[in-house]
């Protein structure tokens, strides 16, 4: 397997930074694929953790269309794919992405999110093969799998042993479905999120990115569940 290049990364990001970079993000990241909003949320959080590559994200965000700018966001790009651990986490979002058909040009929303009102079902992109259930809260489960997908990736491209591989994909597909029941049991999921948190790190950073960002088709209990989760310490 090729390691993953910044390039990679740059490719996969580029037709979404119209959206991704836009003054209103929490609107505009709705509109963009599940795995995009996830990748961008990984890098990004990442990249605020080091002054130059902080000054780096700042400086594309500023002026996106700058082509130093872009070429010092990729020079901090490649920095951090030298942790071959992280590179590993943005693979199966970056695979993902590059499967996406956005016309050879940048991505407009295409799969823009709707939000329903009160005991309404929010919905994003197609409702092909996918089930819909009513009442307050609920998602439509086909949109589910593009948050799931990506970290199922993770783990199988993951240095792990086989049993190892096993227990993370059943632990994960327990979490997937009980993101999808009516009624949510908010302390079961709190405790699984960080019990994954503390096994796999790098799975959880992927899952937990997707069910907090503001992409997310998700319960709005289960985004305030992953979010205190993704900020916590353990």
């Amino acid at each position: 397997m090729s390691p993953m290049t910044a390039q990679d990364v740059w490719a996969a990001l580029r037709p979404y930074l119209p959206l991704l970079l836009a003054e209103a993000a929490k609107e505009t990241g709705k509109q963009v694929p599940a795995a995009v909003g996830q990748l961008w949320q990984v890098l990004t959080e990442r990249l605020r953790q080091k002054p130059a590559a902080a000054e780096a994200l700042e400086d594309l965000q500023a002026e996106p269309d700058d082509p130093d700018a872009q070429a010092a966001f990729r020079r901090q790009l490649k920095k951090l794919l030298r942790d071959e651990a992280f590179a590993a986490q943005l693979r199966p979002l970056v695979q993902q992405i590059t499967q996406i058909d956005t016309g050879g040009g940048d991505f407009v929303g295409r799969d823009k999110i709707v939000s329903a009102g009160e005991r309404g079902v929010a919905i994003g992109g197609s409702v092909s093969h996918s089930t819909i259930i009513t009442g307050d809260g609920n998602v439509v489960g086909g949109d589910l799998q593009q948050i799931f997908a990506p970290v199922y990736q993770a783990i199988e491209h993951s240095e792990r042993p086989a049993q190892e591989k096993a227990d993370l994909t059943a632990e994960v597909q327990e979490i997937a479905q009980a993101v999808q029941q009516p009624q949510v049991d908010e302390p079961w999921l709190a405790r699984r999120l960080r019990n994954l948190k503390r096994m796999a790190p790098d799975i959880a950073g992927v899952l937990l990115a997707g069910l907090s960002g503001p992409q997310a088709v998700v319960a709005e209990t289960v985004r305030k569940i992953a979010i205190k989760v993704k900020e916590s310490a353990t």
